[in-house]
């Protein structure tokens, strides 16, 4: 993916998150925002971890 896959999963993100503030989906919005960033580094963490046991 590099970095191109990285900007157009980002560019997404931010569409949606600006769609749904333009709709007045406020509290979507922020649970989309905290959940996404939440979800991420868990996934990050869960993986360096597993590539400490299985390294």
């Amino acid at each position: 993916a590099g970095f191109l896959g990285a900007f157009t999963t980002f560019s997404a993100f931010s569409l949606d998150t600006l769609l749904l503030l333009q709709q007045g989906n406020y509290n979507t919005a922020l649970a989309y925002i905290l959940g996404s960033v939440t979800l991420c580094l868990g996934g990050t963490v869960s993986g360096m971890q597993l590539a400490k046991i299985f390294a």
